[in-house]
């Protein structure tokens, strides 16, 4: 068995948005295919029952807070790395143009990142990138 991580925060916290309708058919996809072992990550509060499905840190956020750096360098670099070794996962996949562990990736782990709307990138409004 394959074991795959899929970063859950889209799905949890943008569910009918296109990157979170994208990422609930990743997980469908990946749970039918019978040589793969899906495990979720993501962030919820305490009291939220997304908790009871994903691997989540100890302490709480609110589902949208993939979009906040200080939540989002807190669950990438100090909660993902570990939880993903701990988990033995040879996959991690993320499809939110961002969402990779920081720091040094292990060996023998693989890291797949998504990107999409690409143009933001070229474009002098509110979606443009300061880059």
């Amino acid at each position: 068995l394959m074991r795959i991580g899929l970063d859950y925060r889209a799905a949890a916290g943008y569910p009918i948005s296109g990157i979170g309708r994208q990422n609930f058919a990743l997980e469908k996809a990946f749970r039918e295919h019978p040589d793969v072992q899906l495990q979720l990550f993501g962030v919820a509060p305490y009291d939220h029952p997304v908790r009871r499905l994903i691997h989540a840190p100890r302490w709480a956020a609110p589902l949208d807070s993939v979009h906040r750096l200080p939540d989002r360098l807190r669950f990438e670099g100090a909660f993902l790395p570990g939880a993903l070794r701990d988990a033995g996962i040879e996959i991690y996949v993320a499809n939110i143009n961002m969402g990779l562990p920081l720091g040094r990736k292990p060996a023998g782990m693989r890291y797949v990142l998504q990107l999409h709307d690409l143009f933001q990138l070229t474009q002098q409004n509110n979606h443009g990138s300061r880059l």
